[in-house]
């Protein structure tokens, strides 16, 4: 089982990491501790999932989106492709998708969603069509890996 730790609001709390995790973006900067790391679209990181050993970060996966691993809207969707082909059977996701409602703002006929990451206050918004897009292929991924959401409430 992979335990993939995105950045919403709902790990705030939390006081460490299991030991086969994947971190997305910045999180591994907060909690260093987790196995590996996925950057998408770093200017300096790349394509790359990165594995922690000893203190050292190392490419262990460089990848081409869409032909390597596959997602969209989100770097939460590549990460659980990559676990997928990796051949993991469970994944456990934590601050993505585990908001217990989200709230949708409309601007000049746009609809956004609206949410925080765990390490500010600042408000962001993902428009709603790319936040239902993302609920989608996380929906399809289902088909191929079991997937649970331990910190979403219901």
């Amino acid at each position: 089982m992979l335990h993939i730790y995105g950045t919403g609001t709902k790990i705030k709390n939390i006081t460490g990491v299991h030991e086969e995790s994947l971190g997305l973006n910045v999180f591994p900067l907060h909690f260093p501790d987790v196995k590996y790391w996925l950057w998408l679209d770093n200017i300096n990181f790349g394509h790359c999932i990165y594995e922690k050993t000893d203190s050292t970060l190392k490419p262990y996966f460089p990848f081409t989106p869409g032909r390597d691993i596959k997602g969209s809207c989100s770097s939460a969707t590549y990460a659980i492709s990559w676990a997928i082909k990796e051949g993991y059977k469970k994944v456990n996701l934590y601050g993505i998708l585990d908001e217990d409602e989200y709230n949708i703002i409309e601007v000049k006929g746009v609809k956004y969603v609206e949410w925080r990451h765990f390490y500010d206050d600042t408000v962001l918004t993902y428009r709603l069509s790319a936040f239902e897009t993302f609920n989608r292929i996380v929906g399809e991924q289902k088909q191929l890996i079991d997937i649970t959401f331990p910190l979403k409430k219901g």
